[in-house]
């Protein structure tokens, strides 16, 4: 029995090998069947393909699971810093979740605050990753509050704005 089989649709998530069969009469091949998920729910179908006459196509349905990740990060990240002086600050991101987190944050230069935009990840689970914040305050006492919006890439999840605050000492 000589045959083929492949993945339909074409799938990042899915693989299998060999993809080809020489199989003679009254033996098996086992198939390797990997799984690299790239979404919550991941499905495809394998096609065999063979010179048997009376089945020459079978197809099996693919299914399996992918962990996300998830972040963490405050809503509030509050510091403060002397007049006149820039002041540094790290905002820690972290991956609560079970799979592989990744995304970016945007960039922010309307003073007080000056942020540099980045992408992020993969974050395996449990690593944090900083964010570094410069604050600049111009007068003694709480600074305009600033926005840092963090987004994250499919299928995790967590994505917010954190609001930035700053006091001037």
């Amino acid at each position: 029995l000589f045959g083929g089989v492949t993945i339909n649709p074409p799938s990042a998530a899915f693989s299998i090998a060999p993809d080809g069969f020489s199989i003679p009469p009254g033996n098996y091949q086992s198939e390797t069947v990997t799984l690299t998920p790239n979404a919550t729910t991941n499905s495809a179908t394998a096609v065999i393909t063979s010179n048997d006459p009376v089945h020459n196509m079978l197809s099996v349905t693919l299914k399996g699971a992918g962990f996300a990740g998830k972040l963490s990060v405050p809503g509030v990240f509050s510091f403060s810093g002397v007049v006149g002086q820039q002041t540094e600050a790290d905002l820690q991101i972290k991956n609560i979740g079970k799979g592989a987190l990744s995304g970016n944050w945007n960039s922010l230069s309307n003073g007080p605050y000056t942020v540099a935009g980045a992408s992020f990840g993969p974050l395996q689970p449990g690593a944090t990753q900083p964010i570094k914040i410069e604050f600049m305050p111009t007068a003694k006492g709480p600074a305009p509050a600033g926005s840092l919006p963090i987004t994250v890439n499919a299928p995790s999840t967590g994505g917010r704005t954190v609001i930035l605050r700053g006091t001037g000492k």
